[in-house]
C-alpha cells in the first residue's frame, strides 16, 4: 500500500504492473504479510506496538480480557459453534478441527470486545485496567475521514475467521503449532482493519454496526451487492434473468451467503485464497468501481459461463445446484481469475473510460430513490394507519351497527359505512395521493420484465372474458 501511494497518479505503468502481479497470485509463504501491507493492516499493528509489546502479545492480552465479555453476539457465537463442529466429519481430524474452531472463536470475541470498548463513552477505567495498552485512540494511526466502527457478530464472521487461520504453506507439525499464535494475531488485525479501522473498512457494511450497542451487523452491504448483481444480469443477460425469475429463483438464494462468506465453503481452498488476493488488493484501490466489485464480477462470470445450463433448468433447485456445483469445481485458480477479470472488464472498464455511470449502477440508484420516495408512505401505512384504524376509526362499532340493521354485511353497507372510514388513513402522501391504498403500485417496467406472452392467446382470453357478466366492472375496480 505504501509503495502504491508513493507513486504519483502519472506513473500509470508502475501501478498497472503492481496490480498485475497481485492478480497473478501471491506466494503462499508471503500471503499473510502481503495481505497486511495492501490493506493498511501493518500501519494499524504498528500503532498498537506500544510499550515493547508485539501485535501478537497485544492480541493475546485482548483474548484474556475478553473471557468475561458477554453480549447477544457472544451468545449466538456459542450456538453456532455447535453447528460448526459438523463442518469436519473425518474422525481423525476432529481434534484439530475443534482446536481451530476455538481459535476462530477467540478472534471473533476479541473483535467484538475490542471494538466495543473503543466505541464506549466510559473508557478511562478500561485504559487503566487493561495492561496499559491504549485502546482509546480513534484514528488507529492512519489518516482517514472515516470513523471507528464496531464489529458485530454473525455466523459468516466465524467462517471467514476459520478460513483465515488455515495454514497457507506446507509446514511441519511442530512448526505449524509454533506459528498458530502469530497466525491468529495476523488474522485478527486483518479482520479488524477490513471491518472497523478507519484506514480501510471494506467489510464494514457486512460485519459492522453503527455503535457498540448493536450486537448484530446491519447486513446492508451484501444486500446492496446482490441488488447490483441482479441489475447487471437484468441489463446484460436479460434472457437468463427472465428465465430465473420465471422459475422463482432469486440470486440472493446463493449469492447472499456467498458474498457474506466471501465464497468460503463454495470455492476450493486454494482457489479461495487466490480470490482473496484479488479482493484484498482491490480494497484500497482508488477507482470508481463498487468497493467489493470482485464479488460481483465472479458471480456474474459464473452466470455467463453457465448460461446454457441455466436456461435448461426447470426448477429453482436445479439452478441452485448448477451454480453451486460450478463454483465447487473451480479447482484451477487461474480459471477463476480469468472469469473474474473478464467480467470486470465487461462490466466496469468501458464505462470508466467514458467517465459515465454504468446502467446497472444507475438502476440501483433509481431503485434506492424509489424506495426512499415510498418509504415514508409505507411507514405511515404500517404504523399511523393501524393506530387510526384500531383506536380512532372504531370499525368494530360500525360493523356491529351494520350487522344489527340487516343481520349481515352487504356490499352496500361496506361501501357506504366501512370504506369511507378507512379511506382517509389509507390515502398516500401528497405527491402520489391518487395511488394510495393498502396494495402496492407496480410500475410498468416491472410488469414488462417477465416471460414472453403469446399475444394471440392473450387476446382470446380477453374475448372470452368479455362474455362474462360483470367482467368490465371487475376489470376496472373502484378506487378508494
Amino acid at each position: 500500500y505504501n509503495l502504491r501511494n508513493s507513486w504519483s497518479p502519472l506513473q500509470v505503468e508502475k501501478i498497472h504492473d503492481l496490480h498485475e502481479h497481485l492478480r497473478r497470485g501471491i506466494p503462499p509463504s508471503w500471503r499473510r504479510e502481503v495481505w497486511a501491507d495492501i490493506t493498511r493492516c501493518l500501519e494499524v499493528q504498528q500503532h498498537f506496538d506500544a510499550g515493547g509489546k508485539t501485535p501478537a502479545e497485544v492480541f493475546n492480552k485482548m483474548v484474556d480480557n475478553s473471557r468475561t465479555f458477554r453480549s447477544d453476539g457472544v451468545a449466538q457465537l456459542m450456538e453456532d459453534l455447535v453447528a460448526a463442529a459438523g463442518w469436519e466429519r473425518t474422525p481423525g481430524l476432529m481434534d484439530s478441527h475443534m482446536r481451530r474452531l476455538k481459535r476462530a472463536q477467540d478472534i471473533c470475541v476479541a473483535l467484538m470486545w475490542f471494538t466495543s470498548i473503543r466505541t464506549d463513552d466510559d473508557i478511562k477505567d478500561i485504559k487503566e485496567n487493561k495492561g496499559g495498552i491504549d485502546y482509546t485512540c480513534e484514528s488507529d494511526g492512519v489518516q482517514s475521514k472515516r470513523q471507528l466502527g464496531a464489529v458485530a457478530y454473525c455466523e459468516s464472521l466465524l467462517v471467514v475467521a476459520f478460513f483465515l487461520i488455515l495454514p497457507q504453506a506446507k509446514q511441519a507439525r511442530q512448526a505449524a503449532r509454533a506459528r498458530e499464535a502469530e497466525d491468529d494475531s495476523q488474522s485478527f488485525w486483518l479482520l479488524y482493519t477490513l471491518i472497523a479501522s478507519p484506514g480501510n473498512q471494506m467489510l464494514f457494511d457486512y460485519f459492522g454496526a453503527p455503535h457498540a450497542s448493536r450486537s448484530f451487523p446491519q447486513g446492508e452491504g451484501a444486500m446492496k451487492d446482490v441488488l447490483l448483481l441482479d441489475k447487471c444480469v437484468a441489463c446484460y443477460e436479460k434472457e437468463v434473468w427472465v428465465h430465473l425469475s420465471s422459475l422463482g429463483f432469486h440470486l440472493s438464494t446463493v449469492f447472499y451467503g456467498a458474498f457474506m462468506r466471501m465464497y468460503a465453503f463454495l470455492l476450493p481452498t486454494a482457489t479461495l485464497f487466490r480470490f482473496w488476493d484479488l479482493l484484498f488488493a482491490e480494497s484500497l484501490h482508488k477507482t470508481e468501481k463498487p468497493p467489493r466489485h470482485c464479488l460481483i464480477d465472479l458471480a456474474f462470470g459464473v452466470l455467463r459461463a453457465q448460461k446454457t445450463l441455466l436456461l435448461s433448468c426447470q426448477s429453482a433447485l436445479e439452478v441452485q445446484a448448477c451454480i453451486v456445483g460450478y463454483l465447487e469445481s473451480l479447482y484451477d485458480p487461474s480459471e477463476m481469475i480469468t472469469i473474474t477479470t473478464t467480467s470486470e472488464l465487461f462490466l466496469w472498464e468501458g464505462v470508466l473510460e467514458k467517465r459515465g455511470i454504468s446502467k446497472p449502477v444507475s438502476l440501483v440508484n433509481k431503485t434506492k430513490q424509489l424506495y426512499r420516495t415510498y418509504l415514508d408512505q409505507f411507514q405511515s401505512q404500517n404504523k399511523e394507519v393501524m393506530i387510526k384504524l384500531t383506536r380512532e376509526a372504531n370499525l368494530g362499532h360500525l360493523i356491529s351497527k351494520a350487522a344489527t340493521e340487516e343481520m349481515r354485511i352487504t356490499t352496500r353497507n361496506v361501501m357506504s359505512i366501512i370504506i369511507p372510514k378507512i379511506r382517509g388513513p389509507l390515502l398516500a402522501v401528497d405527491h402520489c395521493r391518487e395511488r394510495g391504498a393498502a396494495f402496492r403500485q407496480v410500475s410498468k417496467e416491472i410488469q414488462e420484465d417477465g416471460p414472453s406472452v403469446d399475444t394471440s392467446i392473450l387476446s382470446t382470453v380477453h374475448s372470452v372474458a368479455e362474455m362474462i357478466p360483470g367482467y368490465h366492472a371487475w376489470n376496472n375496480p373502484v378506487k378508494l
